[in-house]
């Protein structure tokens, strides 16, 4: 059971990480007028992809948790 939880928890604590790093490097490229419109294409795609991985893989631990 606990592998079970742990492997969508462990990818919605990637992909947020990966959101972190993203925001962070967009706010400190806005902050120094330094931000690109391919800069924020990357940040969009970045959301785009990792938004629904991580509400699929909480919604399955969820489940998990809800099951057992």
């Amino acid at each position: 059971m606990a592998n079970e939880v742990n492997t969508p928890l462990g990818i919605s604590l990637t992909d947020y990480s990966i959101l972190e790093q993203g925001y962070l490097d967009f706010n400190k490229k806005l902050k120094n007028d330094n931000l690109s419109m391919g800069d924020i294409k990357v940040f969009c795609e970045t959301i785009e992809n990792c938004f629904p991985l991580i509400k699929s893989n909480l919604n399955r631990a969820t489940n998990l948790v809800e099951n057992f």
